[in-house]
């Protein structure tokens, strides 16, 4: 009797546990540290959380549906942007907006659009967009842009706008309005006067210049003579090698998109000093739409030598496509030409038909970019998770992938030990994925708005880094662009992604492992706790073709930590086969 008033105890906790975090979904890490201490595993205990958690999910939507603080996901997309950007509410109001945009209009939150410098017939056209979008079913599909060309009140010259739709993870709509207009940081001032060695003068003008100014109107505000601004415009475009005024403009407005954020702006949880010049690859240049056989999207990107070594790229759920600087630059320098592919649901990629497995969908998906692309064969490089769907790509197309290497690889519980060895965080998604796959919306729902709630970095110190060295990366305001770009890979339908995910893993990938044609390399932490290292082991004793390659001093965050190792073991990896 003493036993089973114990199990209702665990059991209660647990409950109340899970409407905790629907009501406050901040307490999200006490819901994973409590798991494993009061989960039982009878089959009334499964069935008893799936009804709970299922309630719980009606609480989290009414949560969602009533976030009044502006997410961070779509606050570090507008600080990330150099145009003017702004967030407007389906009832017209001005929610947000960057720097660029309350430079430029001279606005503040609250105001109505009706604020914005156009004419009243160009707010009628914005006015009419939002109420046409906020009649749209915001489900997982992303709405393309729509473009308009506007007129400003003051001097009646014409403006490109686009307007597209967004909703939060909290279920909030939006109206994005984005602009052609660039407005100079300040910050990027002193970076472009070092750089090209120009004078304080010609870095001011170079400011008015991007802004659109003429020579006349340039002269007037700086108080000259024209014809030294246009002696100063001379040596501005000698000194950056450039011959007309359209040439440096595309040039210059090339490097307001290098998403170097001022430190004073906030970003959410991440802020990017001005000192630094390092950016996150795939470039804005580098991506690329794809029109799949049955009428989806997928949404892929491509950077390094055009006739470098292809090098598939299988990415993880949170980092998204990201590549640090350092660690993309050696690959390139190295000869290897990355293509990474969004799956389903990430960046601009469609949905997955109905009925599909997504690992499956996900191959044929590739297949059908590398025939597309020419590619033959190539080598992948995959980051926790997205190791799933390169083994699944393996087995299928065996004779199109040269070999594996997987980071921080999730890897087959072959053992007890392997189980206890591994975090929490780990253990509880694990437990989810494979006993109580009822619950699993609503602690992906809830894990997405604890997100929302408190920041990407937050979410990473708490839920990702189980170790100091992935501590220290986050800390690393040099890894501000990678780690906020890769969160706003899964910014639209983040929880539709993280959902089909982990709904999907195979059960058993042991056997994918042991039919596997090529070799895998499995790069892992010798700091990680999450027993990798010995489950590598314990699969090379029953037959599987893998290599561990420890990162000295390295946790799970590899690509940050440890770029040069990754790109030797690519070299390694790909004269070997």
């Amino acid at each position: 009797m003493a036993q089973n008033n114990k199990i209702y105890d665990d059991e209660q906790d647990l409950v109340d546990s899970i409407y905790a975090v629907a009501m406050e979904p901040e307490r999200f890490r006490e819901l994973v540290d409590i798991w494993q201490e009061r989960i039982t595993q009878s089959p009334s205990s499964a069935k008893l959380l799936a009804r709970h958690a299922e309630r719980a999910e009606t609480i989290l939507s009414v949560m969602q549906s009533n976030e009044d603080a502006l997410p961070i996901p779509l606050r570090e997309k507008l600080n990330a942007e150099p145009q003017a950007m702004l967030a407007l509410t389906v009832d017209g109001i001005i929610e947000a907006f960057n720097p660029a945009a309350e430079t430029l209009f001279e606005i503040a939150e609250g105001d109505r659009i009706s604020k914005l410098p156009f004419t009243g017939a160009s707010i009628n056209i914005i006015l009419r967009e939002i109420r046409l979008t906020a009649q749209r079913d915001f489900g997982d599909d992303a709405h393309a842009p729509s473009l308009f060309r506007m007129e400003r009140k003051r001097d009646n010259k014409p403006l490109l706008i686009a307007l597209s739709a967004w909703k939060t993870a909290g279920g909030r709509k939006f109206v994005l309005l984005k602009t052609a207009d660039f407005v100079w940081p300040d910050y990027l001032s002193p970076l472009v006067k070092k750089a090209f060695g120009l004078t304080d003068a010609e870095a001011n003008v170079v400011k008015y210049l991007v802004e659109g100014k003429n020579f006349e109107e340039i002269a007037q505000i700086r108080g000259t003579a024209a014809d030294t601004v246009r002696v100063q415009i001379r040596s501005i475009y000698a000194k950056t090698s450039t011959n007309s005024k359209s040439e440096f403009i595309r040039m210059a407005i090339g490097l307001t998109t290098l998403q170097l954020v001022n430190k004073d702006v906030l970003t959410g949880a991440l802020q990017r000093p001005a000192s630094q010049d390092s950016q996150a690859y795939p470039l804005p240049e580098h991506r690329r739409l794809l029109s799949l056989p049955d009428g989806r999207i997928m949404d892929y990107a491509i950077f390094g030598p055009d006739d470098g070594k292809p090098c598939l790229f299988f990415h993880n759920q949170y980092y998204g496509d990201v590549w640090p600087a350092e660690l993309a630059r050696y690959a390139a320098q190295k000869g290897f030409r990355i293509l990474a592919p969004a799956r389903p649901f990430y960046a601009r990629s469609s949905p997955y038909p109905k009925g599909v497995k997504s690992y499956e969908q996900h191959a044929e998906d590739i297949n059908y970019l590398m025939e597309k692309l020419g590619i033959a064969q190539a080598l992948h490089i995959a980051q926790t998770n997205g190791g799933m769907f390169s083994l699944a790509f393996a087995d299928k197309f065996p004779q199109k992938t040269r070999a594996l290497i997987c980071i921080a690889p999730m890897l087959p519980v072959l053992s007890p030990e392997d189980w206890e060895n591994m975090p929490k965080t780990a253990k509880f998604f694990s437990s989810i994925i494979r006993n109580h796959p009822q619950m699993l919306k609503f602690v992906v729902n809830a894990g997405m708005l604890y997100h929302s709630r408190v920041g990407s970095r937050r979410f990473l110190e708490t839920i990702i880094a189980h170790t100091n060295p992935d501590q220290d990366v986050i800390k690393d305001e040099s890894n501000a662009d990678a780690i906020i770009q890769g969160f706003q890979y899964i910014a639209e339908n983040g929880k539709a992604a993280l959902y089909h995910d982990y709904r999907d893993l195979p059960e058993n990938p042991l056997q994918w492992l042991q039919n596997l044609q090529c070799k895998l390399y499995a790069i892992i932490g010798s700091h990680e706790n999450n027993s990798r290292a010995m489950r590598a082991d314990r699969l090379r004793d029953v037959g599987v073709n893998i290599k561990k390659v420890m990162a000295k001093g390295g946790g799970d965050m590899l690509f940050f930590s440890h770029p040069k190792l990754i790109v030797d073991t690519m070299i390694e990896a790909w004269e070997s086969a």
